[in-house]
C-alpha cells in the first residue's frame, strides 16, 4: 500500500467524507492500483481513524464504481474493463470534439492568453519529473478550453468522464518519453485555437484511442501505430480487462533491444515466441527446460519432457474440446489454442508478475 496516504482535514465535512475524498484521490491518481486490497484495519491505522469511517468510505467508493467487494476476500480497487473504457472514451472523444469546435468560436483573448500561460506551465512541469504536478497541469490546460465554451453542462459532463480515465492518464504521464508528445499536442491545440482552425486541431491533437490485444506481435503493433499516427495504445487481455498502456517508445525499445540481443544471444527456441511483454506463445513440443529458462520460472521436469505433456498433466484428464481449456500454475495462466488427438500442439501463456511463482 502507498505511503503517501494522508488525510486532508476539512472542518466542514464529516470524517467519512474526508476519508472518502482521500481514498478516491489516491485511486484516481494511481497511488492505489486496480486490484489492490482495501483492508479496513490497515487503512484505519494509516489514516489515524477508526474502522467505521473507513467502512463507510469504501461503500461510497463502491457506489462510484471505484471499489468492489469480493466474497471471502474483502474490498479492493475496481479494475476497469475494456467495455468500461470504450464507453467512456467514445463519449469523451465526441465531447472533446464538441468542446474544441465551440471554443474556436467563443474563446476570448483573455482566455487564450491564460491557455498559453498554462501551456508554458505544463511544459515547465515536465522538467520536474513530478507526475502529480504534470497530471494536474495537463488537466488545468484542458479545463481552460472547457471553460471557454461557456457551457456549464458540457463542462460538468467532461469533468465526470475525465475522472474515470484519470488513472490511465497518470500511467501515460509516468513515462518521460511521452512529454514531448504531450507538449506538441498542447502547442497544436493552442495554435489552432489562436487561428480559429477547428480542422487543424482535430487533425493534429484529437485522435481516437487505439485498443490492442495483448497477443499482438510487436512488429504488427508498431506498423499499426505508425499507420494510425497514435503514440500510445491500450492493451486488453483475453478476459476483456485493461492490462495497461503501451507507447511508441516502449515498442522502439523492445525492437532495438531485440536487435541488440540478436548480436550476442544464441538462437532462440523456434517453439517459444514472446508476443508481448507478459505473453508467450509456446508449442507443445517445446522442452520444459527451455520454457523454464525463457519465462524465468521453475517447471517440474521429472515426469514430462515437453510443455504439451506438462499441460496434459495439469489437466488430469483429456476433455473432448481441448482448445477451451484454461489452466493456472503458480504465476502462469495457460490457454490451449491448438490440439490434435491426445496431443497439445499450441498454447498461450501469460506470466502474472503480481503473483508468486509455483515451487516444485
Amino acid at each position: 500500500m502507498t505511503d503517501d496516504l494522508t488525510l486532508n482535514m476539512d472542518a466542514y465535512l464529516p470524517l467519512r467524507d474526508v476519508v472518502f475524498n482521500t481514498l478516491r484521490e489516491a485511486i484516481l491518481k494511481g497511488d492505489l492500483k486496480p486490484g489492490e486490497r482495501l483492508m479496513e484495519l490497515q487503512l484505519a491505522a494509516k489514516l489515524g481513524v477508526s474502522r467505521t469511517p473507513i467502512r463507510e468510505a469504501i461503500r461510497m467508493l463502491e457506489q462510484e464504481g471505484l471499489a468492489v467487494t469480493m466474497p471471502r476476500k474483502g474490498a479492493e480497487v475496481a479494475k476497469m474493463t475494456l467495455k468500461d473504457m470504450e464507453d467512456v472514451l467514445e463519449i469523451r472523444e465526441a465531447l472533446d470534439e464538441l468542446a474544441v469546435k465551440i471554443a474556436c468560436d467563443k474563446i476570448s483573448e483573455k482566455e487564450l492568453q491564460k491557455l498559453l500561460e498554462v501551456k508554458d506551465q505544463f511544459e515547465n512541469s515536465t522538467k520536474t519529473g513530478d507526475v502529480k504536478m504534470i497530471a494536474e497541469m495537463d488537466v488545468k490546460f484542458h479545463d481552460v478550453i472547457f471553460e471557454s465554451t461557456g457551457n456549464p453542462k458540457l463542462v460538468t459532463l467532461l469533468n465526470n468522464l475525465r475522472e474515470q480515465i484519470y488513472r490511465y492518464r497518470v500511467e501515460y504521464i509516468k513515462n518521460p518519453d511521452n512529454y514531448p508528445i504531450l507538449i506538441a499536442e498542447h502547442n497544436a491545440i493552442a495554435e489552432g485555437l489562436k487561428n480559429r482552425d477547428k480542422e487543424e486541431i482535430l487533425k493534429q491533437a484529437l485522435k481516437p484511442v487505439q485498443f490492442i490485444p495483448e497477443t499482438l506481435h510487436v512488429d504488427d503493433l508498431f506498423k499499426s501505430m505508425q499507420k494510425s499516427r497514435n503514440h500510445f495504445a491500450v492493451v486488453v487481455d483475453e478476459y476483456g480487462g485493461v492490462d495497461g498502456i503501451v507507447t511508441m517508445s516502449d515498442l522502439l525499445e523492445e525492437l532495438v533491444g531485440d536487435l541488440e540481443d540478436d548480436m550476442t544471444a544464441p538462437p532462440s527456441c523456434p517453439d517459444i515466441e514472446k508476443v508481448s511483454r507478459s505473453v508467450w506463445r509456446i508449442k507443445g513440443a517445446a522442452s520444459v527446460d527451455e520454457v523454464s529458462k525463457c519465462l524465468g520460472v521453475l517447471l517440474p521436469d521429472d515426469e514430462c519432457d515437453t510443455f504439451g505433456g506438462f499441460v496434459l498433466s495439469l489437466m488430469g484428464s483429456i476433455p473432448e474440446n481441448k482448445t477451451n481449456v484454461k489452466l493456472e500454475y503458480g504465476n502462469l495462466k495457460i490457454k490451449v489454442i491448438g490440439a490434435k488427438g491426445h496431443r497439445i500442439e499450441d498454447t498461450l501463456v501469460r506470466v502474472d508478475e503480481g503473483k508468486t511463482p509455483a515451487e516444485n
